[in-house]
């Protein structure tokens, strides 16, 4: 896979280069940065590689990270009539590592990106050294199963897919309810999702 790319920095000491390969005909972008062992971060559902920005700096002091942004997020092209099952995803990103030249490595995945890593998990456990989850969403409970069913509701699943993208105030709306106390959200964060 042909890969792409330049070099920038997140915070103030941490070389991370943006790249891009192709992946099911599409481009995939991910930010490279640090040594060591690899270490995969998977986003949750609204997110990309945005979401790590705090967090890549510390862990390139101990890994190589790779923060994709998952096909339709970020920079990431989308994938028409992408299979968005758990499965499909996990399957796609395990495809994305080959692509990336790394065959074992340490996975962390968050919210939706927990649910990924789980399944990566399960499918290629011989290549996941470690998996570290943060809040993941856990669709196999019985919340998890309703909001399944509610979020691909054909009334619904149109929201998130055709208009959250298109409508800034849903999207203010929509990140703005994924912090307990809006005095944390820093400045420049509502807008890296929009």
């Amino acid at each position: 896979m042909k890969q792409t790319g330049s070099a920038e920095r997140v915070g103030q000491v941490t070389p991370v280069q943006r790249l891009s390969i192709g992946l099911s005909g599409k481009e995939v972008c991910y930010l490279r940065a640090g040594s060591g062992p690899p270490l995969l971060l998977v986003h949750g559902l609204l997110g990309y590689s945005f979401s790590w920005r705090h967090t890549i700096p510390a862990l390139a002091e101990i890994a190589t990270i790779y923060a994709l942004d998952l096909p339709g997020a970020g920079y990431s092209e989308p994938i028409p009539n992408m299979d968005c099952g758990f499965r499909a995803c996990a399957e796609r990103v395990l495809r994305f590592m080959d692509g990336v030249g790394v065959r074992d490595f340490d996975l962390l995945g968050t919210s939706h990106g927990g649910a990924v890593a789980m399944m990566m998990a399960a499918l290629s456990a011989e290549r996941v050294r470690r998996l570290i989850l943060v809040d993941p969403v856990n669709p196999w409970s019985a919340h998890g199963q309703v909001l399944s069913v509610v979020l691909t509701n054909f009334l619904v699943a149109p929201i998130f897919t055709h208009l959250t993208p298109r409508m800034p105030l849903l999207q203010r709306f929509y990140f703005r309810r994924l912090f307990g106390d809006k005095g944390r959200i820093r400045p420049g964060t509502l807008e890296g999702y929009i």
